[in-house]
Parts: C-alpha cells; sequence; structure tokens
C-alpha cells in the first residue's frame, strides 16, 4: 500500500530536521517497509522542496543502481536519480 501524502510530508519534514540537526534518525524504510520506489520520488520531491524553500540550490544531479545486478539486488528494474545541493559541495582541499 502506498504512503499517503501526510506521511510523506512528515516523512521529509523528519529527514530535514535530521539534517540540519545533524542527528542521526531511523531509515524510513524500517518504519514503513512497504515503501515503494514511487513513494521514494514522491517523498524526495517533497524533500526537495522542503530544501528549495530552505535556500538550498541545486548543484547538479546524482545516479545511483546503474548497474543490473544492483537493480535486481534491490528489486527495481532501472537506475534511479537524486540531487546535489550547492551546500554538499565541498572545496578540493578539504
Amino acid at each position: 500500500m502506498p504512503l499517503d501524502p501526510e506521511e510523506i510530508k512528515n516523512i521529509s519534514r523528519n529527514l530535514w530536521k535530521a539534517r540540519t540537526d545533524k542527528a542521526p534518525i531511523t531509515n524510513p524504510s524500517e518504519i514503513y517497509p512497504e515503501i515503494t520506489v514511487k513513494d521514494a520520488y514522491l517523498l524526495q520531491n517533497e524533500l526537495l522542496s522542503v530544501a528549495l524553500s530552505n535556500g538550498e540550490i541545486i548543484a547538479g544531479g546524482k545516479i545511483g543502481l546503474s548497474y543490473q545486478a544492483n537493480q535486481k539486488k534491490f528489486g527495481i528494474d532501472s537506475p534511479i536519480y537524486g540531487h546535489l545541493f550547492a551546500s554538499m559541495i565541498l572545496p578540493e582541499d578539504e
């Protein structure tokens, strides 16, 4: 069963708070084992909205699970993607 929109908003708020507080939290997939790839992208989009409204700037993208064997391992059939924010970029000397 897909996550409802309110759960998606709550999870994204918790993830954002953990990021700003630099505090660990339980992985959402442990709390919601039924989470789907579609749910994850809805959550990513909600978190992106929260980040942008808090001044983050998209600096690039990222691709994961591009190797088919790894996709199979995680039960998906295509690579996954996400965003990189300017605040994630470190100077070369760090």
